[in-house]
């Protein structure tokens, strides 16, 4: 009788278990749902991806930038001219060259403005600019209500510029040199040669 019992519950066990999981993957409601509610149509949400430089407004390039500056990426996103909290997805690729190339995916979220950023830092791989000289090519994308938004840039990295050496002249020298032998002539400093 046990055995029987068991049996039985085992059966109706699985019985159960297998009508659940069809009427999930079937999306079967319950009796005082609905069937005919049409999903919401996703709001017109302005989506603008921008950096320090440039890039505001749909496709526009974000600027030029040096071996070894920051580039912050932005994005704004509104719906009906609010600001909404997402996850963005920035996909980065770097210039394509002889030694490495550089792919990145970064997230953000965006602040009470409906503002998210990172900030990248344009390193050379191994200390050879080459890696990084070149279009930088940029993607940022998110999703709401059943709709993806996006926008993308390009920006440009040039070489370091040459430090600046600012050039002494010998007027500077010779001023420099007789103010240090003016105050060495009034502490009572002497040198002798010989």
């Amino acid at each position: 009788m046990k055995a029987r019992l068991a049996k039985f519950f085992r059966r109706l066990f699985a019985l159960l278990l297998v009508s659940a999981m069809l009427s999930y993957a079937l999306g079967w409601q319950r009796a005082n749902a609905t069937w005919d509610i049409p999903p919401t149509p996703a709001p017109i949400a302005p989506f603008d991806l921008y950096t320090q430089r440039g890039g505001i407004g749909p496709n526009v390039p974000g600027g030029q930038f040096e071996v070894g500056g920051k580039v912050t990426l932005c994005v704004k996103i509104t719906s009906k001219n609010s600001p909404v909290e997402m996850i963005i997805v920035f996909e980065i690729v770097g210039p394509a060259n002889a030694y490495q190339n550089i792919s990145l995916l970064l997230t953000a979220i965006t602040n009470a403005s409906g503002i998210a950023s990172r900030t990248l830092m344009i390193q050379p791989v191994d200390h050879t600019q080459e890696t990084v000289l070149g279009i930088w090519s940029v993607t940022a994308q998110t999703g709401l209500d059943q709709a993806t938004f996006g926008d993308s840039l390009d920006f440009q990295v040039a070489p370091d510029p040459l430090p600046v050496v600012p050039e002494f002249q010998t007027w500077t020298i010779a001023l420099l040199l007789s103010a240090l032998a003016v105050t060495l002539a009034h502490t009572g400093f002497r040198m002798r040669l010989k």
